[in-house]
Formats: structure tokens, C-alpha cells, sequence
């Protein structure tokens, strides 16, 4: 048996229940600061028991909860933290599965995690559920067999209107109202990159400002171009304060001989391949295709969270490389930190680091 701990009850929760159910999985610890009382109440400590649990401890400090007798931790807190809760979780040799995006504060963690990563017994995942919905692995073997030819160019879109998560109960500002929207583009940007089996060397970003709540730090809109070291241009535009819903995810993929595409607002796949009626026009797909079905509960994101976490405890059982390792981590992330970069410094273009 695998045993699991998780920091992180909130997006955590939900990802530690499905782990919760694997028969060769038990989740044996958790840790929150318990600001609003989470740990103190047991609530969602009582839920992850009914899910299957076994929490033998709890803790609201993270040095002692890597203390605890674990193979793996689920990293799911805030993203400004995910960096360095990494370090200290690889540096304990426990394998490491974090939440997006992989560093937050600076470029000068994507060296300390990389080190991290390559000196640690342990493996490490970057949780991009984004990679495990069904049509992502399905256009993969297509671009893979050639089918579409040459990808030339691609685009992709992340809009979540979130203005009730700006700020904390107390009226504070949370992080995300100073989150710039393309330093949490691997929703969008990884995707595409796993589709096309490629990386960015390059990036030109410009964003729109705080225009909506002057309070909110983070611009309302940011768009990156990226060029990638297969000569494709992707374009990319993340918002979080965008007075628009529903939330959406875009992505379109060109070729020189055909196009892939998602529609916007329904989660149906048109793609344009004369010799491919099954894909042909809008047609739905299964959200694990490509994968196998998920063996997990969870149905957030149309099953993609458990189709991602299973991954990892087959990488962990199997003894092989997980798909999104720190390099490839990285190469989803530090894009939108340079796309930072650039937008600040009247889009210039930015050179983005090669960590192979």
C-alpha cells in the first residue's frame, strides 16, 4: 500500500477522497493551517474517513506532517507556497504530486526545484488535470500520427470570472487578487504543449490592467505569445476578473493539412478530418478516452482529476517517469512568469529558460 498524506483541504479535499478509494492507496494524514477551523471542527477530516481514509494524525504545521510515516504528499495550498512545500517534501523523499502552477515567486525557484527533483529518491508531478481530459489525449495521437500535419499555430483560453475569491472572510485580500493571470496559464498552455510535444523559447505578453476593482492588483486580462522550439506560435489569454459566465476552457490546434478545436461553454470536440467520421463535426467525447476509465469517484472537472491522480499511483506502483515531471513542470509554467516579465516591461519579447 501506498500511504498518502495531503496538505490542503480545500482544493485538497476532493483530490484526497478519490486517492481515498484506490485499492492500493491509504490516505494516512492531512494538514491546514485550520484558519477557519477545518482541522479543529474535523468535519472534512470526518469526510475523508467515510471516503475510505485512514488519518492516523493531523497537523497544522508542514515540517512536522512531512515527519509522518508516508510514501507521497498531495500538494493542493495556495500556489505561492507550492514551490517551497515541494523542496521540503522531495528533500524528505516522499514522492510529491502539487497543484499548478509549479513555481509562483520567482525564477530562481525553478532552480531549487529542479535541483530538488533530481537529487530526491522520491518522483515528482505537477497535478495539470488539463492533460487528462479525453479529447487532450485523443488530438495527441492525432498530431502524433500526423493527421493534421505540421502544427503551425494554436490558441487557447482560460476565463473564470472570480471575484467572490479576492477577498478572505475577514475583507482581506487573498492572493489571487494580485495572481497575474498568465502565471496561471497551465490550464491552457500545457495542454497544448503535450498535444504538440513541444516548449516555449519565447514570449511577447500585454494585459489590460486592473480596470474592473482598482484593488484587485491583477489585470483583468492577459494574452502571451509564445513560440515554441518547433517554430509554433500559441496564443494564450488567462482572466480572473472578467465579468463573463459561464467559465470557460478554449483550445485550437492548426495544421498544415487540418484543424482541431474545442467550441466554447459545451464540452464537445468539432474537429475537421475528412478521414475521421468518429470525429467529425461536434461530437462528444468520453473525458477518459486515451486513458481507460477512470477508477476514481470523482466527476470535478469530467473526470479528469481521477484519471491524474490514478496516473501518479501507477508511476509510484510501476516504478516509471510521471508525464509531468519537474522539467516538464517547468516548461508548463515559467512561460507565464516571463509573460509577466514582458508585460512589464512594454512587451518586450523574453527569452524563456531551457531547463532540459
Amino acid at each position: 500500500m501506498i500511504r498518502f498524506g495531503g496538505v490542503g483541504l480545500r482544493r485538497g479535499l476532493g483530490l484526497l477522497e478519490t486517492l481515498a478509494k484506490h485499492p492500493q492507496v491509504d490516505v494516512v494524514a492531512v494538514c491546514d493551517q485550520a484558519l477557519d477551523g477545518r482541522l479543529k471542527d474535523a468535519a472534512p477530516v470526518d469526510q475523508l474517513r467515510r471516503s475510505g481514509a485512514k488519518i492516523e494524525a493531523t497537523y497544522d504545521d508542514f515540517d512536522r506532517f512531512c515527519e509522518h510515516e508516508m510514501d507521497a504528499v498531495l500538494i493542493a495550498t495556495p500556489p505561492p507556497a507550492h514551490a517551497a512545500m515541494s523542496v521540503a517534501a522531495l528533500n524528505a523523499n516522499l514522492h510529491t504530486l502539487c497543484e499548478v502552477p509549479a513555481i509562483y515567486n520567482g525564477l530562481d525557484e525553478a532552480d531549487t526545484l529542479l535541483d530538488a527533483a533530481r537529487r530526491s529518491r522520491a518522483k515528482y508531478m505537477m497535478a495539470e488535470n488539463c492533460c487528462y481530459w479525453g479529447f487532450i489525449q485523443t488530438w495527441k495521437q492525432v498530431v502524433a500520427d500526423g493527421r493534421i500535419g505540421r502544427v503551425t499555430y494554436a490558441e487557447a483560453e482560460y476565463v473564470h470570472d472570480v471575484p467572490e475569491l479576492m477577498t478572505a472572510p475577514d475583507g482581506s485580500l487573498t492572493w489571487r487578487a494580485g495572481l497575474y493571470p498568465l502565471q496561471y496559464l497551465t490550464h491552457s498552455l500545457g495542454p497544448i504543449l503535450d498535444v504538440i510535444d513541444d516548449r516555449v523559447v519565447s514570449v511577447v505578453a500585454m494585459d489590460t490592467g486592473p480596470q474592473r476593482e482598482p484593488a484587485w492588483s491583477t489585470p483583468d486580462q492577459a494574452v502571451g505569445l509564445f513560440r515554441t522550439a518547433g517554430g509554433c506560435v500559441i496564443k494564450v489569454l488567462c482572466s480572473f476578473s472578467n465579468a463573463r459566465q459561464p467559465p470557460q476552457h478554449y483550445y485550437s490546434i492548426y495544421g498544415t493539412t487540418g484543424v482541431l478545436e474545442t467550441p466554447r461553454q459545451v464540452p464537445k470536440t468539432p474537429a475537421d478530418l475528412d478521414d475521421a467520421p468518429d470525429l467529425q463535426g461536434p461530437t462528444a467525447t468520453s473525458p477518459t478516452r486515451g486513458v481507460g476509465a477512470a477508477k476514481g469517484s470523482a466527476e470535478d472537472h469530467r473526470s479528469a482529476d481521477a484519471a491524474m491522480l490514478h496516473d501518479f499511483v501507477d508511476c509510484l506502483i510501476e516504478d516509471r517517469p510521471p508525464p509531468i515531471d519537474a522539467v516538464r513542470a517547468l516548461e508548463f509554467t515559467v512561460p507565464g512568469l516571463c509573460a509577466r516579465e514582458s508585460a512589464e516591461h512594454g512587451s518586450q519579447p523574453v527569452v524563456v529558460p531551457d531547463y532540459r
